[in-house]
């Protein structure tokens, strides 16, 4: 899990690998990748880290259609198209803070693109709160960029 603010944790996910409809879409194993933030709507999201680099394993059910992504312990469903090799997940985390009554959500999409051995793709992430938090809710996109190790 990749350390966004000092109160929370940003999960990147993602999901396949091959590039064209012919090919088998075979993006299981381990992925190094690289989060660069392109814009954000202020507030606290524009002190999040402006790089953010990471590795992830991938596990995709063919027959289901599905992929697992995994980062720090944490696993994550997502969709993809076999014949595109392209894939979505949308995941929610909630990170407790100092104040046991405020709690900061970060609810993330992430589309990908993955062509043999590279990925590409863009995330956009929105940061809340339970309570009022200054700088809070805001929005940071990032571009996704990494390679198979």
């Amino acid at each position: 899990m990749r350390s966004i603010l000092g109160l929370l944790f940003f999960v990147g996910l993602a999901a396949c690998g091959g590039s064209d409809s012919s090919s088998t879409c075979g993006p299981s194993g381990s992925w190094a990748i690289t989060d660069t933030r392109t814009s954000t709507s202020g507030g606290l999201c524009a002190s999040l880290s402006a790089t953010s680099p990471g590795t992830v394993q991938l596990t995709v059910d063919s027959a289901a259609k599905t992929f697992t992504w995994s980062e720090s312990g944490h696993q994550f469903a997502g969709s993809i198209d076999l014949g595109t090799c392209q894939g979505t997940v949308t995941t929610t985390s909630d990170t407790p803070t100092a104040d046991p009554s405020v709690t900061i959500t970060t609810t993330a999409v992430r589309n990908v693109q993955f062509s043999g051995n590279s990925v590409t793709g863009a995330l956009v992430a929105n940061v809340t709160a339970s309570a009022t938090v200054t700088g809070l809710p805001c929005s940071a996109n990032y571009t996704t960029s990494g390679s198979r190790q």
